[in-house]
């Protein structure tokens, strides 16, 4: 237990498989981070399967695991599966890296019950929740609601809303490993609610201090900043 929660973790691993190119779990993966000096990516086939883990951290236990082609993972809604049909009877806290941030997760754990949720967040890149670059160069801890569509009309007459764009169906089978498909579970209009924490952490690699954003619904009262702090080191 932790401060009367159980903390949990949810991560994502590859594992690979024997090669046979008949498998469902063959897919064209990246041998070089960087292109080569004609711009092209060197990649090569492999079988690789991604295992989903939801894993209890202060008693070294696996809860679930769910697994999925690498071809059509999705970290996000693997996630979710795995909180909805968790049974615990106590309260938890879960603990996500950069890459599982979405609203629909958010407001997946503002509803179910017994659950709360510290997701890192990216910051810069193209993934970056809009609002989220521009928190001050400061340590901060912010109440935030953010308005929540997935209706083109609403966007259109309210431009400050966040737009889903959650299709109903995929119209393809297979999808890059890169690529993720926006999933949005509530109502066409919904405000998200949660806490944005601006930290600076000091990177044990590096030497050097570094910024780190993380969403919950932790409360502040109970979890002040030198708490969200240690919850970090602790993923």
């Amino acid at each position: 237990m932790y401060h009367g929660y159980r903390l949990l973790a949810i991560d994502g691993s590859d594992f690979a498989l024997p090669y046979d190119k008949h498998s469902p779990f063959l897919c064209n993966i990246q041998t070089r981070k960087k292109p080569l000096a004609d711009n092209k990516l060197t990649t090569k086939d492999a079988c690789l399967i991604l295992a989903n883990i939801l894993y209890g951290i202060t008693n070294c236990c696996y809860l679930d695991c769910l697994l999925q082609s690498r071809k059509g993972m999705d970290e996000r809604s693997a996630a979710v599966h795995m909180l909805q049909t968790l049974r615990l009877q106590h309260r938890y806290i879960v603990l996500m890296d950069r890459g599982y941030e979405s609203f629909s997760l958010f407001e997946h754990g503002n509803r179910l019950p017994d659950c709360n949720y510290v997701v890192r967040l990216r910051t810069k890149d193209k993934g970056a929740i809009r609002g989220i670059s521009a928190l001050p160069d400061q340590e901060c801890d912010l109440e935030m609601t953010f308005n929540i569509t997935n209706s083109a009309k609403q966007k259109k007459l309210h431009p400050e809303y966040h737009k889903i764009n959650a299709p109903n169906r995929r119209y393809k089978d297979k999808y890059s490993p890169k690529y993720r498909t926006a999933h949005w579970d509530f109502e066409s209009f919904c405000l998200v609610h949660c806490r944005i924490v601006k930290l600076k952490i000091n990177d044990p690699l590096s030497g050097k201090t570094k910024w780190e954003v993380l969403a919950t619904n932790l409360s502040p009262s109970d979890f002040p900043l030198s708490e969200m702090r240690n919850l970090y080191h602790l993923r």
